[in-house]
């Protein structure tokens, strides 16, 4: 799927800006590649190991979280396909772009901080660029936009096994420093209330106060709406809620044992947990972070497009956004 989404406003306080310049800095690229059940068994990461999925091509490709906040970002190619994932640490999110700009592959390497997200820098026009929505925001290739080929799914490494069996694992080549850098960096996404800096709270341009600026939750959008989910609000509701979007049954969960939320389109009106399976009246139910039917069969769903992000960040994506829970 690809599509064009709001970002950032194009107008860009560079006074508020941490920009990062050019350092010698090389585009991330993944070093090794290989099924994500061979990595599981060889010991390289845990059970429990966080991981952004995504499709790439019809592929299912992981991402280990911790190595992706060093660098912002890691982008490669399949199959003629250039691709870019990003995220940033402090907010929570990332995404999946094309890498390919007016038919010229960009390479990208981090850029600093802006709105208290990162930003990442391209080697072509050393323009700055926002990792979430994938806008140029500052420098020669202002105005431009990265094509969105997905959105990323938090997941542990287990549940994304039972998901995608055919997954891909994409490994980074860090260092012991770089990987000592990386825990504590993770340490500080994971946080309920992570510290922040003056000098971080300053690049903020705009906050929407309705909500804590930490807040954790599950955004969701579609080409006409934009709505934010509480996780404290869906955990509050025995971590389910379904809602309508856009005229379409939508169900919003917390899995039980991840406690990672997520969002699908569904035809079932009601629900109830079953210990860690969520049993859906339409003869469906979710386990793991997937659907599966009466058979045991997995469920190719429909998402739609999403962010398990912080609410600073979401509401400066969609300022205005509705949040779900309130009128």
């Amino acid at each position: 799927m690809t599509t064009s989404i709001a970002s950032a406003p194009t107008d860009f306080d560079v006074s508020r800006a941490i920009l990062r310049k050019a350092t010698g800095d090389k585009p991330v690229r993944t070093e090794k590649i290989q099924p994500l059940e061979k990595s599981l068994a060889e010991h390289l990461l845990g059970e429990t190991t966080s991981l952004q999925v995504a499709d790439i091509g019809g592929q299912p490709f992981g991402f280990v979280t911790r190595e992706l906040l060093l660098f912002d970002a890691a982008q490669g190619s399949r199959e003629q396909t250039q691709w870019l994932v990003t995220f940033c640490m402090i907010c929570n999110a990332g995404a999946l772009f094309s890498s390919v700009v007016e038919g010229k592959t960009y390479h990208f390497t981090p850029g600093g901080i802006y709105n208290a997200m990162a930003i990442l820098r391209d080697m072509e026009t050393g323009s700055y660029w926002d990792v979430i929505g994938g806008l140029c925001l500052h420098g020669p290739a202002k105005g431009k936009q990265l094509q969105r080929m997905g959105t990323l799914r938090h997941m542990l490494a287990r549940d994304a096994l039972i998901a995608y069996p055919s997954l891909q694992l994409c490994s980074l080549a860090l260092t012991e420093k770089e990987r000592e850098e990386s825990e504590e960096e993770d340490q500080f996404r994971q946080a309920a209330r992570p510290e922040w800096s003056d000098r971080l709270a300053n690049t903020l341009t705009y906050e929407d106060t309705r909500l804590p600026r930490l807040d954790m939750g599950l955004g969701v959008w579609t080409a006409r709406s934009a709505r934010y989910y509480p996780f404290m609000t869906i955990n509050s509701r025995d971590d389910f809620a379904l809602d309508t979007l856009d005229g379409r049954n939508l169900l919003v969960y917390i899995d039980r044992e991840s406690r990672i939320p997520d969002a699908i389109f569904t035809s079932a009106t009601s629900a109830s947990w079953y210990g860690d399976i969520l049993r859906l009246n339409n003869g469906l139910r979710v386990q793991h972070g997937t659907v599966f039917d009466a058979q045991g069969d997995i469920v190719k769903v429909e998402r739609p497009l999403q962010l398990f992000q912080r609410w600073y960040g979401f509401s400066i994506m969609f300022r205005g956004c509705e949040i779900f829970g309130r009128s």
